[in-house]
């Protein structure tokens, strides 16, 4: 097999520069000097190689260096108020890996709103009332002629916390519009989903119409 010189030059010998010096009688291919004078070009040209090459994997949220993410945020749909700086890297990692399968394709629905919340870890349970698609509410009524509505269960140590103010801000962006919602703190319900198996690392969404959020403490 025929080997490349391009190749040769840029991936084993590490030298695209040097490699290039005429070689009539060895005057410039083995000389010191030659070699000394194209060696800062020559490790300037396979840092950026690295770079280039490395591209796919700096534009991949899940593997890339934290340091790209906010860059990727942008590329992603992920502007203004859509996005935070100080927002933890495994959060904005879930986020954007999930931004055009889930999140963007599914805004404004409780799927959606309760991956967002999952994403930066706040416990939850969302309580739908009546939902509704394109229109119409789930048994083919206009619109209006019952109220929507949703509530967000948060344990009661989430009270006055930057969880609270994360969670209202979040459902801001992502969750349901043009309905009614309330935040409910109450640890009953944790309590009995805890009795059931589920642990404080579960993630938990209820899409209940038929659970009244005057059974959880508000506050």
């Amino acid at each position: 097999m025929t080997s490349n010189p391009v190749y040769e030059r840029w991936y084993e010998q590490a030298r695209p520069a040097y490699g290039l010096t005429p070689g009539v009688n060895g005057g410039y291919s083995e000389n010191p000097v030659a070699d000394w004078l194209t060696r800062p070009a020559d490790d300037l040209f396979i840092e950026i190689r690295n770079k280039v090459d490395d591209l796919g994997r700096q534009l991949n949220p899940l593997e890339c260096d934290p340091e790209w993410l906010d860059y990727i945020a942008g590329l992603c749909g992920f502007t203004g108020p859509y996005w935070d700086k100080t927002w933890a890297t495994q959060a904005k990692r879930t986020l954007l890996n999930a931004s055009f399968s889930l999140i963007w394709p599914l805004k404004g629905t409780s799927q959606a709103l309760s991956f967002v919340l999952n994403a930066f870890d706040i416990k939850h349970i969302i309580q739908e009332g009546t939902s509704f698609i394109i229109g119409v509410d789930e048994v083919g009524d206009e619109l209006g002629v019952v109220a929507w509505d949703y509530t967000i269960l948060l344990p009661n140590d989430y009270y006055k916390t930057p969880k609270e103010t994360l969670t209202r801000r979040l459902d801001k962006l992502f969750g349901p519009c043009w309905c009614t919602k309330t935040v409910v703190f109450s640890n009953e319900f944790f309590r009995t989903f805890e009795v059931l198996g589920f642990t404080d690392s579960d993630q938990i969404t209820l899409l209940s119409p038929n659970t009244a959020a005057g059974e959880a403490f508000q506050i």
